[in-house]
């Protein structure tokens, strides 16, 4: 009886994971398991590459938990309301939008965030040179949406991880 409590024992812990193990599979989670699927993060963009060329701005890979950092301080800046350009209710209309997030390090070496939003995916035209006569839609997943004007349907902020604080919030134009 002895022996068979023993076997089970060591059965039992031969099966079962260890922390490390568990603590790794939890950090190699996707970003893209805390995202909508109208939301991307967008590392190697041509907006990636201006931020860098123009501003010196080093890009950098967020975690899960900088992901939620982002998302709440976007909602402190509905709390304190600063989306009151939005449909109501702020919090619904809000998640209506598709979203791009560009992350950077600023010349505080502080993490950021660079939120574009937009409401609807575009169709772009073909290339005057093309034979094709079909228009296709904008691959947002890849490309930073920009757009002149456009109204309340496109809205850009900043937002600090390391400060916890938003910065320049606007919407476009009037359209």
């Amino acid at each position: 009886m002895k022996f068979i409590g023993i076997l089970f024992i060591v059965v039992l812990s031969c099966n079962a994971p260890k922390k490390d193990e568990n603590t790794q599979e939890r950090t190699e989670k996707s970003q893209t398991e805390y995202l909508s699927k109208k939301e991307v993060i967008l590392t190697k963009s041509e907006r990636n590459l201006w931020l860098k060329e123009r501003h010196g701005y080093e890009m950098w890979e967020p975690s899960p938990n900088d992901i939620e950092k982002m998302k709440s301080i976007i909602n402190d800046a509905i709390i304190n309301d600063e989306f009151s350009f939005l449909n109501k209710p702020i919090s619904q209309s809000i998640n209506e939008y598709y979203r791009q997030y560009v992350p950077y390090i600023n010349e505080k070496g502080e993490r950021m965030f660079e939120v574009n939003a937009f409401c609807e995916i575009l169709e772009l035209p073909p290339h005057p040179d093309s034979l094709s006569k079909k228009w296709t839609k904008q691959d947002w997943r890849n490309e930073m949406v920009i757009v002149d004007d456009g109204g309340i349907c496109y809205w850009q902020m900043k937002a600090n991880i390391e400060t916890n604080e938003y910065s320049d919030l606007y919407a476009n134009g009037p359209g």
